[in-house]
């Protein structure tokens, strides 16, 4: 049966993930306050591999890349800029899967908007109310964490403290100091709306869906109870994965993730890439630079837990390395034959998606190949191949 042997971030170890014809995956999306940098497009590329890999392996995968359009973040945006929220949403989703398809990401089977889900949004809440896993004070309803054991799943979590968890939350977007909430570490489901924010009618008050709850609805709604892998950047270990976690197996007493996988961050030149430093580096801008196969190249020559470190050579590097397959590529007509690179390539990456030894792999088939082998073209099917399993 199909396997992937991957890190998973909820117990911080290996397995080995066995699949059937069949596998769900959700990755968190995006906020579409702005357009998407290297770190975004890094995630999204990172979860086509593990798709190609499974689609190889005669996996039917179905995945869902959501568009969370009811968040403060986005709402903060509309009121700096001015900008109609409509027409801010549209101009930057455009934007992004316009990137992803030049980057030669598969497309999403899903790609749901959180503002299509409200109605679904408010019967889970309702059901958690009704169960007993969550309360209403003053028009605000918050997950009651005391109605199961808090955040049990996640080893990173149990290691740490209360009061570092509440400053991560903090960071993060929660606020444990609400004095409506019974513990600083309960979570918002529900909350009133501001005046220029999209509101609506809930038995438990007129307002939007929280953060964490958009997800759980969505992910369950299009890919069921149990979702086989799970993820996005590692800041959203906690509080989101965490919290959808609580609030999802709240609803259907059911595993809600197989596996989870998470990215680490991208940083640029050393520091933490963010808006606030002004040190993005913009998905558009970096394929308008080098091209969108070279940035693909560029990241996957890191691995994904181990960070993206951008520096302003990496670029030079990826058009280095993209000049050198291409000539013995270039002229490649034939269908792709899988290998001993193919092999090799195939090998690495169900190893905990060893995107750099991939790369190097392919590195040392193209500096050996000579068209004057006999075998040249066999050679070049099997490179053509492999670099397909990389979406290259």
């Amino acid at each position: 049966m199909p396997t992937l042997h991957l890190y998973d971030s909820t117990d911080e170890a290996f397995h080995d993930v066995i699949f059937t014809d069949r596998a769900s995956i959700y990755t968190c999306g995006v906020t579409p306050y702005d357009s998407s940098h290297l770190g975004h497009i890094a995630t999204f590329i990172y979860f086509d591999i593990v798709r190609r890999l499974l689609i190889s392996q005669g996996v039917n995968v179905s995945l869902v890349r959501n568009i969370t359009d009811l968040d403060d973040p986005l709402f903060e945006r509309v009121r700096d800029s001015e900008e109609p929220l409509e027409t801010l949403v549209a101009r930057n989703i455009e934007q992004l899967d316009k990137d992803l398809d030049l980057l030669n990401c598969l497309p999403p089977t899903h790609e749901p908007y959180s503002s299509e889900y409200v109605d679904d949004m408010i019967a889970a809440i309702t059901k958690l109310l009704e169960n007993g896993h969550a309360y209403t004070v003053d028009g605000w309803t918050y997950f009651d964490t005391s109605s199961r054991a808090s955040f049990p799943e996640f080893e990173a979590i149990k290691k740490m403290g209360e009061q570092s968890i509440e400053e991560l939350g903090a960071q993060r977007g929660a606020n444990p100091d609400d004095s409506r909430m019974k513990s600083r570490l309960d979570f918002v489901l529900w909350k009133p709306s501001a005046d220029d924010e999209p509101s609506f009618d809930a038995p438990f008050g007129v307002g939007r869906p929280g953060w964490h709850i958009e997800c759980s609805v969505m992910a369950m709604k299009l890919l069921g109870n149990t979702i086989d892998i799970h993820g996005g950047g590692d800041d959203l270990i906690f509080p989101h994965h965490a919290c959808e976690v609580a609030q999802s197996e709240s609803l259907s007493h059911e595993p809600f993730v197989r596996h989870f996988m998470h990215v680490a961050p991208v940083a640029y030149e050393g520091t933490k890439m963010s808006k606030s430093l002004g040190n993005l580096v913009y998905a558009d801008e970096i394929i308008q630079e080098i091209g969108a196969r070279c940035t693909r190249m560029m990241i996957l020559a890191h691995h994904y837990r181990e960070g993206y470190e951008h520096h302003d050579t990496d670029a030079g590097l990826a058009q280095e390395r993209c000049a050198r397959w291409t000539k013995v590529m270039a002229t490649f007509e034939g269908d792709a034959a899988p290998g001993v690179v193919y092999q090799e390539v195939l090998e690495l990456l169900r190893n905990d998606l060893d995107t750099p030894g991939s790369l190097k792999v392919l590195d040392t088939a193209i500096s050996a190949f000579s068209f004057d082998d006999i075998d040249a073209e066999q050679k070049r099917a099997d490179i053509q191949a492999a670099k397909e399993l990389l979406g290259l």
